[in-house]
């Protein structure tokens, strides 16, 4: 982790120029994922570095490519944001006995777990050629 708010606007201004909704997906589940932190009661420092942050983007960026953009597919990039951050907590504190991270395993988890979701949920559709969210249908 870069412990730099420019680098994160850096990454955040090149997403942004690929697919501005794409963006908006990492920006809103970062955003998730550091109210999970804090009221999860994370050390500040912890949540101001992006550790609570970063899996939940990646998680809530997976929806964003992978299903076609509908109410139900907003739905459930916050929830896999939230539910990202909700795993990383616990992971971290599981991995850490062992004095290991846990790296992105909670986006990996919660992402699988999302596409599985397709024909189970009514308006949930995955993309037929996945590439953003502007271009996906």
């Amino acid at each position: 982790v870069v412990d730099s708010p420019i680098t994160g606007a850096g990454i955040l201004v090149a997403t942004h120029t690929y697919s501005p909704k794409l963006a908006m997906h990492a920006l809103g589940g970062s955003a998730v994922g550091c109210l999970v932190g804090l009221l999860s009661g994370a050390p500040l420092s912890d949540v101001s570095a992006g550790l609570w942050g970063y899996n939940s983007a990646l998680a809530s960026m997976a929806v964003g490519v992978f299903f076609v953009e509908s109410r139900e597919s907003l739905v459930l990039s916050g929830t896999c944001a939230a539910a990202a951050a909700s795993l990383f907590g616990g992971l971290s504190t599981a991995f850490g006995t062992y004095g290991a991270p846990c790296l992105t395993l909670p986006f990996c988890a919660v992402a699988s777990a999302a596409y599985l979701l397709e024909g189970h949920v009514p308006g949930l559709r995955l993309a037929k050629e996945p590439h953003s969210p502007e271009k996906n249908c």
